[in-house]
């Protein structure tokens, strides 16, 4: 038995604007809370702003190399520049100045600090510490534990940086030099890193990992994937309590004319233990590169993959909703037309009152589907159609429900079956 129902909830991820470039490659973004800022490949780095409903594009800068990841301390502008090293620019509102270059070889990947020091990802060089004073950058280590360094992000504490096909590496940093604490890898490869400060979340080419670590170990405590959705990751990024993750199906590439089909910017939340899909978007068959959240928008790059062609997003969620007491019902939705596809074989049963007949409206009740509690809200229609004792349709108010699997979704959806 399966039921259908129409959900209404303030947590749908509207896009406010879009605004398209030829000739960019997928990179990253970073907002120090006025201008975002897009690493854009072989064409440098771009300043926009966004006012609530248009993204302006403002000035861009090209010093050559491949630009692909950006990060600011709210000073300076870093920016990782693939085989040209990192640089560090100043943005005044109108314009860029470069600071300085520092090039140790290898391929500058990812960048982020954490305040005192800016980490860098170097590809098969490992990992670099830096320093900037304002003028000139100072390299104050280098740690290579073997693989493809691919995304830094730390806590506070601890740094952690993805290697590719070799797992995810955790360290600490004293000032003058690394200590490799532990390595975790599960299998395939690790690409994209973020966390909230509890657990660290890895994207993956089968889908997305929580880690916890302990200052000596990695632990796996949960792990996100949807085959009608998303399984191979694009990007994570984390705020407040919502993870926002980019992907797309890898059995739905089609490299004859490469797209990325089913596509998505999924909103999820993780409560120690499993990640629940809040909601997912998917405006095209373009693939969502890049995710960058600083509320209450969220930014993403958008485009084709090997084709010349991208799409900076500027979405909202909008209002916000959240979990009841237990972590298990999302608050404020609305349940209308929800009927049983069999109403012979259903078990949907008001469980607060004796029976369905003594229900009025305004009251509050719960319904149970197959002995599971689903439903709890205020009963905004009273005309419920019974098959015996069993509940066919209903509407509620001021609803709670629980999310069944993760597949509660704005829009129509599906219960258990």
């Amino acid at each position: 038995m399966s039921i259908t129902y129409d959900v209404k909830f303030r947590g749908k991820i509207s896009n406010l604007d879009t605004t398209t470039y030829s000739e960019v490659d997928f990179n990253n973004m970073y907002h120090d809370g006025t201008y975002l800022y897009v690493a854009m490949g072989s064409l440098g780095i771009a300043a926009y702003s966004f006012n609530g409903t248009t993204l302006s594009f403002i000035v861009k800068i090209d010093d050559g190399g491949s630009y692909t990841d950006v990060w600011g301390d709210g000073t300076y502008i870093y920016v990782a520049c693939g085989n040209s090293g990192i640089r560090a620019y100043t943005f005044n509102g109108t314009s860029f100045t470069l600071k300085d270059t520092d090039d140790q070889g290898g391929t500058y990947v990812s960048v982020w600090g954490d305040g005192t020091y800016i980490y860098t990802a170097c590809g098969s060089s490992g990992i670099r510490a830096y320093t900037f004073n304002g003028t000139s950058f100072t390299l104050k280590d280098t740690d290579d534990q073997g693989g493809t360094y691919m995304s830094v992000w730390g806590d506070g504490t601890y740094i952690y940086v993805t290697a590719f096909d070799s797992g995810t590496y955790a360290y600490t940093f004293n000032g003058s030099s690394f200590t490799h604490k532990d390595t975790i890898y599960d299998s395939g490869i690790s690409s994209h890193i973020h966390g909230d400060g509890t657990y660290i979340y890895v994207g993956t080419d089968a889908g997305l990992a929580a880690y916890t670590f302990d200052g000596n170990n990695f632990s796996r405590v949960g792990f996100f994937t949807n085959n009608a959705i998303i399984d191979t990751s694009t990007g994570v990024h984390v705020e407040n309590k919502y993870i926002y993750f980019t992907g797309y199906l890898s059995d739905r590439v089609d490299f004859e004319w490469p797209y990325y089909y089913g596509t998505s910017l999924i909103l999820l939340t993780f409560n120690g233990n499993k990640f629940k899909l809040i909601s997912s978007l998917n405006p095209d068959s373009l693939v969502h590169a890049s995710v960058y959240v600083r509320d209450p928008y969220i930014y993403s790059l958008s485009g084709v993959i090997y084709m010349t062609y991208l799409h900076l997003n500027a979405l909202k969620l909008e209002d916000d909703f959240s979990f009841d007491e237990t972590g298990e019902y999302l608050t404020n939705l609305s349940i209308t037309n929800a009927t049983t596809n069999n109403a012979q074989t259903a078990s949907m049963q008001i469980v607060s009152h004796p029976s369905a007949s003594s229900v009025d409206v305004g009251d509050r009740v719960d319904i149970d589907i197959n002995e599971e509690s689903v439903f709890q809200g205020n009963v905004s229609r009273k005309e419920f159609e019974m098959k015996g004792s069993r509940l066919d349709t209903f509407e509620l108010i001021g609803v709670t429900s629980k999310l069944w699997q993760n597949t509660i979704r704005y829009g129509e959806g599906e219960g258990p079956e």
